[in-house]
């Protein structure tokens, strides 16, 4: 195991701190989430990577994300961030709740998780859409009927 100063152990895991262990394997800081328990304190991006990736290697997971490794590298050492359609490509590569990854990437605050989304259309938009599909449906079925009576 890694040592909680950060260094990594014998076998090359990492530390608390999230630093990459000689074999480059992800460390695991051991924090609940998958449980659907709230987490006590914001999990960092690093920490959230650590977790969801179960101890696989940079280069598996920078594989299974479809980016780099050095990518995976920086992230861990925190030295960089992803973008957030990167995020979101994480989360789901791992089968993970985009939001949460958004929220370990200090994207989005913990306080925002449980706000209502109220996504508003306006009456003209809809009766629009409403009007240039039928105008549409009509023009098709008058080629249809005028290509059957030539």
């Amino acid at each position: 195991m890694g040592n909680s100063d950060g260094r990594a152990g014998s076998d090359g895991r990492a530390g608390s701190d999230g630093r990459a262990g000689s074999d480059g394997r992800a460390g695991s800081d051991g924090r609940a989430g998958s449980d659907g328990r709230a987490l006590t304190a914001p999990e960092t991006w690093p920490q959230y990577i650590r977790r969801i990736s179960g101890g696989l290697t940079q280069a598996q997971i920078a594989e299974r994300i479809g980016i780099g490794r050095l990518s995976v590298c920086n992230w861990l050492l925190g030295k960089t961030q992803p973008k957030a359609e990167t995020v979101i490509s994480v989360a789901r590569a791992f089968g993970r709740s985009p939001v949460e990854a958004l929220v370990a990437a200090s994207y989005l605050g913990t306080e925002e998780i449980g706000a209502p989304i109220d996504i508003q259309v306006s009456l003209e938009d809809v009766l629009g859409d409403l009007l240039a599909a039928e105008v549409h449906r009509r023009l098709v079925r008058l080629e249809t009927l005028a290509g059957a009576t030539t």
